[in-house]
Protein backbone atom coordinates (compact mmCIF):
# COMPACT_ATOMS: atom_id res chain seq x y z
CA UNK A 1 0.00 0.00 0.00
CA UNK A 2 2.81 2.41 0.85
CA UNK A 3 4.52 1.86 -2.52
CA UNK A 4 1.22 2.41 -4.33
CA UNK A 5 0.57 5.61 -2.38
CA UNK A 6 4.08 6.89 -3.20
CA UNK A 7 3.69 5.99 -6.87
CA UNK A 8 0.44 7.95 -7.16
CA UNK A 9 1.43 10.71 -4.71
CA UNK A 10 -1.57 9.76 -2.60
CA UNK A 11 -2.19 10.02 1.12
CA UNK A 12 -1.38 6.65 2.67
CA UNK A 13 -4.19 5.61 5.00
CA UNK A 14 -2.89 2.07 5.53
CA UNK A 15 -0.86 3.14 8.60
CA UNK A 16 -0.97 6.36 10.53
CA UNK A 17 -0.23 8.24 13.71
CA UNK A 18 -3.44 10.17 14.39
CA UNK A 19 -3.17 13.54 16.09
CA UNK A 20 -6.44 13.00 17.95
CA UNK A 21 -7.52 10.55 20.65
CA UNK A 22 -9.13 7.30 19.54
CA UNK A 23 -12.83 7.00 20.42
CA UNK A 24 -13.49 5.01 23.62
CA UNK A 25 -15.61 2.44 21.75
CA UNK A 26 -12.72 1.75 19.37
CA UNK A 27 -10.28 1.29 22.27
CA UNK A 28 -12.67 -1.09 24.03
CA UNK A 29 -13.22 -3.13 20.85
CA UNK A 30 -9.47 -3.33 20.27
CA UNK A 31 -8.85 -4.54 23.84
CA UNK A 32 -11.59 -7.17 23.46
CA UNK A 33 -10.10 -8.39 20.17
CA UNK A 34 -6.61 -8.61 21.67
CA UNK A 35 -7.97 -10.51 24.69
CA UNK A 36 -9.74 -12.97 22.37
CA UNK A 37 -6.63 -13.41 20.16
CA UNK A 38 -8.40 -11.87 17.17
CA UNK A 39 -5.52 -10.09 15.47
CA UNK A 40 -3.67 -9.60 12.24
CA UNK A 41 -0.11 -8.75 11.37
CA UNK A 42 0.69 -5.81 9.13
CA UNK A 43 1.24 -7.00 5.60
CA UNK A 44 4.94 -7.30 4.85
CA UNK A 45 6.73 -8.40 1.76
CA UNK A 46 9.99 -10.04 1.01
CA UNK A 47 12.16 -11.42 -1.68
CA UNK A 48 12.50 -15.17 -1.88
CA UNK A 49 15.85 -16.60 -2.91
CA UNK A 50 15.21 -19.87 -4.76
CA UNK A 51 16.85 -22.81 -3.09
CA UNK A 52 16.38 -26.54 -2.77
CA UNK A 53 14.96 -27.23 0.69
CA UNK A 54 17.71 -27.58 3.26
CA UNK A 55 20.53 -26.72 0.84
CA UNK A 56 22.49 -23.48 0.75
CA UNK A 57 21.50 -20.77 -1.72
CA UNK A 58 23.75 -20.84 -4.81
CA UNK A 59 26.20 -17.97 -5.37
CA UNK A 60 24.38 -17.01 -8.58
CA UNK A 61 20.97 -16.87 -6.87
CA UNK A 62 22.50 -14.99 -3.94
CA UNK A 63 24.02 -12.37 -6.28
CA UNK A 64 20.68 -11.84 -8.04
CA UNK A 65 18.91 -11.62 -4.68
CA UNK A 66 21.36 -8.90 -3.58
CA UNK A 67 20.45 -6.99 -6.78
CA UNK A 68 16.72 -7.31 -6.01
CA UNK A 69 17.16 -6.20 -2.42
CA UNK A 70 19.30 -3.23 -3.50
CA UNK A 71 16.59 -2.21 -5.98
CA UNK A 72 13.93 -2.50 -3.26
CA UNK A 73 16.04 -0.50 -0.78
CA UNK A 74 16.56 2.25 -3.36
CA UNK A 75 12.88 2.37 -4.28
CA UNK A 76 11.70 2.43 -0.66
CA UNK A 77 14.47 4.63 0.72
CA UNK A 78 15.73 1.96 3.12
CA UNK A 79 19.24 1.16 4.22
CA UNK A 80 20.70 -2.32 4.52
CA UNK A 81 19.99 -2.52 8.26
CA UNK A 82 16.30 -2.99 7.40
CA UNK A 83 17.01 -6.25 5.54
CA UNK A 84 16.11 -9.33 7.59
CA UNK A 85 16.20 -13.06 6.99
CA UNK A 86 13.28 -15.28 8.02
CA UNK A 87 15.11 -16.70 11.01
CA UNK A 88 15.70 -13.17 12.32
CA UNK A 89 11.97 -12.47 12.29
CA UNK A 90 10.56 -15.71 13.65
CA UNK A 91 12.95 -18.33 15.02
CA UNK A 92 10.21 -20.98 15.14
CA UNK A 93 8.86 -20.44 11.64
CA UNK A 94 11.73 -21.04 9.23
CA UNK A 95 15.45 -21.48 9.24
CA UNK A 96 16.23 -20.23 5.77
CA UNK A 97 17.99 -18.77 3.98
CA UNK A 98 20.25 -21.78 4.56
CA UNK A 99 23.94 -21.00 4.35
CA UNK A 100 23.45 -17.23 4.19
CA UNK A 101 25.03 -15.17 6.93
CA UNK A 102 22.64 -12.22 7.10
CA UNK A 103 25.33 -9.84 8.38
CA UNK A 104 27.41 -10.68 5.29
CA UNK A 105 24.29 -10.34 3.10
CA UNK A 106 23.52 -6.88 4.57
CA UNK A 107 27.17 -5.92 4.04
CA UNK A 108 26.86 -6.89 0.35
CA UNK A 109 23.66 -4.84 0.03
CA UNK A 110 25.37 -1.85 1.70
CA UNK A 111 28.41 -2.24 -0.59
CA UNK A 112 26.16 -2.28 -3.67
CA UNK A 113 24.19 0.76 -2.45
CA UNK A 114 27.42 2.69 -1.84
CA UNK A 115 28.75 1.72 -5.28
CA UNK A 116 25.52 2.99 -6.83
CA UNK A 117 25.84 6.24 -4.89
CA UNK A 118 29.46 6.65 -6.03
CA UNK A 119 28.39 6.20 -9.64
CA UNK A 120 25.96 9.10 -9.26
CA UNK A 121 28.26 11.50 -7.42
CA UNK A 122 27.98 14.88 -9.08
CA UNK A 123 30.82 16.74 -7.38
CA UNK A 124 34.25 15.41 -6.54
CA UNK A 125 35.47 16.74 -3.20
CA UNK A 126 39.07 17.69 -2.58
CA UNK A 127 39.30 19.08 0.96
CA UNK A 128 42.87 20.25 0.30
CA UNK A 129 41.93 22.35 -2.74
CA UNK A 130 42.23 26.12 -2.39
CA UNK A 131 38.47 26.74 -2.44
CA UNK A 132 37.19 23.60 -0.76
CA UNK A 133 39.54 23.82 2.22
CA UNK A 134 37.94 27.01 3.61
CA UNK A 135 34.49 25.84 2.53
CA UNK A 136 34.80 22.74 4.72
CA UNK A 137 36.56 24.67 7.52
CA UNK A 138 33.56 27.02 7.70
CA UNK A 139 31.16 24.06 7.99
CA UNK A 140 29.82 24.46 4.45
CA UNK A 141 29.49 21.92 1.64
CA UNK A 142 30.25 22.82 -1.95
CA UNK A 143 27.26 22.20 -4.17
CA UNK A 144 28.40 23.45 -7.54
CA UNK A 145 31.33 22.71 -9.78
CA UNK A 146 34.15 25.24 -9.64
CA UNK A 147 33.69 27.99 -12.20
CA UNK A 148 35.56 31.00 -13.56
CA UNK A 149 34.25 34.54 -13.55
CA UNK A 150 35.86 37.70 -14.85
CA UNK A 151 35.30 40.96 -12.94
CA UNK A 152 36.98 44.24 -13.85
CA UNK A 153 39.42 42.49 -16.13
CA UNK A 154 40.55 40.09 -13.38
CA UNK A 155 39.91 36.35 -13.53
CA UNK A 156 38.52 34.63 -10.42
CA UNK A 157 37.87 30.98 -9.67
CA UNK A 158 34.72 30.40 -7.58
CA UNK A 159 32.43 27.77 -6.12
CA UNK A 160 28.98 27.86 -4.50
CA UNK A 161 28.60 26.30 -1.05
CA UNK A 162 25.77 25.85 1.42
CA UNK A 163 25.63 25.31 5.17
CA UNK A 164 23.40 22.28 5.63
CA UNK A 165 22.37 23.29 9.15
CA UNK A 166 21.34 26.86 8.44
CA UNK A 167 20.79 27.01 4.68
CA UNK A 168 23.17 29.96 4.34
CA UNK A 169 24.76 30.18 0.89
CA UNK A 170 28.25 31.45 0.16
CA UNK A 171 30.14 31.89 -3.08
CA UNK A 172 33.80 31.29 -2.30
CA UNK A 173 36.28 32.83 -4.70
CA UNK A 174 39.97 33.58 -5.23
CA UNK A 175 41.82 35.47 -7.88
CA UNK A 176 43.43 32.94 -10.22
CA UNK A 177 46.98 32.37 -8.97
CA UNK A 178 46.32 33.95 -5.54
CA UNK A 179 45.02 30.78 -3.84
CA UNK A 180 46.06 31.86 -0.34
CA UNK A 181 43.44 34.64 -0.33
CA UNK A 182 40.11 32.85 -0.62
CA UNK A 183 37.13 35.03 0.27
CA UNK A 184 33.38 34.60 0.09
CA UNK A 185 30.20 36.57 -0.42
CA UNK A 186 26.98 35.53 1.27
CA UNK A 187 23.57 35.40 -0.33
CA UNK A 188 21.18 37.55 1.61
Amino acid sequence: MTCLAIEHQAINLSQSFPDFPAPAALKEAAMRAIGEDVNQYTITWGIEAYQVAGRPVSEEVLAVTVEWVVAACKRLGLDSSRVLGYREIDLDRRDDPVGVDMDDFRAEVAKALLAEAEAHQVLQFNPNAALQSPIFADGFVSNSPEFDVQIGGLMYHAQRAEHLGTGRVHAYYARVGDWANVRFVERT
